[in-house]
Order: C-alpha cells, then sequence, then structure tokens
C-alpha cells in the first residue's frame, strides 16, 4: 500500500478502528463501520439501513465489559451477561465476532445458539448485513479481509487476509454441538442462549469450550429462560467466588425509559 492511500484520512481512520479492535476496544469500528437493519416499530418490520448505533442496553453491556479499562484483555476471561429477554444481545454478539473475525488475522470465532435450524434464517442475514455493507476506500478494497466466503455445509464464515497470508474464520452451531466446539481453537466464543440441555450434555459442551479456548480467548454467555443443566448459574457463581477469572454484568433494563412501566399502571 502506497504511502498516498495511507494518507487519506478514510483509510487512517480505519486502521485506527482496527487497531482498536486487536486491544479490545471494536466500539469504534462496529459504530464506524457496520450496518444495521433497524426494526420499524409497528408491527417489528425490518426495512433500511443505518450505521450501528447502541442502544441503552447495548452501550450498558459494552461499558461493563470492553469499554472498561480493568477488562483482563490478554488473558482467558468469562464474561456473564445477566439481562431482560429483549435486550437487543444478538446483533451485538454477532457485531462482537464479526469484528474479531475481520479485524484479527488468523484467529477462529464460535457463536453458539440454542437451536441450529435459526442459524441460517436468524443470524446469517446479521452476518451478511454487516458484510455486504463494509465501505470500500480508495487502494485496499473491501476494508479488513479481502474477501468473505460463506460454507453451507461447515456453517462457516471465512474471512481471507491477503497481505498476512492466512483465514479468519466464524463457525457456527447449536449448544448441542459438543464435537464442533471440540474442533478449533478459539479466540471468541458467544453462546447467544443455552439450549434445553440435560446437566450431562451442558457439562460436556462446558468441558469442549474450557479445552478449545485459547490463553488469551474470551467466553460470552447471555442469560438465557432455558438452561436446564445450570451451567450458567455455575459459571456466575464462580466468577462471584472468584475462582474463575471472568466479570458479571447485570443490564439494569429498568434504566431505559422505554422499558419502564409508565405511573399508575
Amino acid at each position: 500500500m502506497n504511502d498516498t492511500i495511507l494518507k487519506d484520512p478514510r483509510v487512517a481512520e480505519f486502521f485506527a478502528a482496527v487497531g482498536e479492535v486487536k486491544m479490545g476496544r471494536p466500539r469504534r469500528f462496529m459504530e464506524g463501520y457496520l450496518r444495521v437493519r433497524p426494526k420499524q416499530v409497528a408491527g417489528l418490520v425490518k426495512e433500511g439501513l443505518a450505521p450501528m448505533r447502541f442502544t441503552a442496553m447495548q452501550d450498558l453491556a459494552y461499558r461493563a465489559t470492553f469499554g472498561d479499562p480493568a477488562f483482563p484483555w490478554g488473558s482467558q476471561v468469562r464474561v456473564v451477561q445477566v439481562k431482560p429477554r429483549e435486550a437487543e444481545g444478538t446483533t451485538l454478539v454477532a457485531a462482537y465476532c464479526f469484528s474479531f473475525a475481520m479485524c484479527i488475522p488468523g484467529i477462529t470465532v464460535l457463536h453458539l445458539i440454542d437451536n441450529e435450524v435459526k442459524i441460517v434464517p436468524i443470524l446469517k442475514p446479521i452476518y451478511d448485513t454487516f458484510y455486504d455493507n463494509m465501505p470500500h476506500l480508495p487502494g485496499i478494497g473491501l476494508l479488513g479481509a479481502e474477501k468473505g466466503v460463506w460454507d453451507s455445509e461447515k456453517l462457516q464464515f471465512s474471512f481471507e487476509f491477503s497481505e498476512h497470508k492466512t483465514v479468519s474464520t466464524i463457525l457456527f452451531a447449536s449448544s448441542r454441538s459438543v464435537d464442533t466446539a471440540r474442533s478449533g481453537r478459539f479466540f471468541f466464543v458467544a453462546r447467544s442462549e443455552d439450549s434445553k440441555n440435560d446437566r450431562t450434555k451442558e457439562r460436556d459442551l462446558d468441558e469442549a469450550v474450557d479445552g478449545s479456548l485459547l490463553a488469551n480467548g474470551i467466553e460470552y454467555r447471555e442469560s438465557t429462560p432455558f438452561g436446564a443443566g445450570g451451567s450458567f448459574y455455575r459459571t456466575f457463581k464462580a466468577i462471584r467466588e472468584e475462582r474463575l477469572l471472568g466479570r458479571v454484568v447485570f443490564i439494569e433494563w429498568f434504566r431505559d425509559p422505554a422499558k419502564r412501566l409508565r405511573k399508575g399502571t
């Protein structure tokens, strides 16, 4: 890349945002370069595109984790997020996964969801929107990785970095897919929803993730109305008792005016 391109302020801003992702601060990249399809209030019809801007609850979640300078970036850490059912968490977690894979060459990210049938109709469109609407800059083509490829059989996105001659991957699976959780070495594992696993199956998944998470990896978990096996709650307790390096993020949804009950109700 020549000096003229590097002096372009748009290119400089992009590389600054990528640099922050690599230091564990993905917000600048997420809000600067990711596009989402906002929900229309009436009927929740999705239409149009807009830059990603954190909602009140997404902002609370981010600031309590990556927005905190004390976050133990570079260590193996667990984050458990206690939240209401409707907290726009799926988009936020997908944005974390996408930003890490798009900006850090050679890593593998695992996004687990409660049911595999939700991957293509629910998760994939979010990632497609991120990727298909990345802006272009002069001289470097698509920002970050040069090429993204979806593999419908393996259920994964792969991002190619020609400059580094390496690939980053986002792998999707259900939280019942213990074999998938054992299949790689993961920098970031997102457990968006725990399934209705029994205790034995859930312990197997925990062991698989523990064995696959890199020494500087992050496991990010959201609370769930399911969780029959109790894994989320065991992790929560272990962090609170300081038996496990991590942090508990409590989303104070009652601070969002839109979520409060009206007076007199």
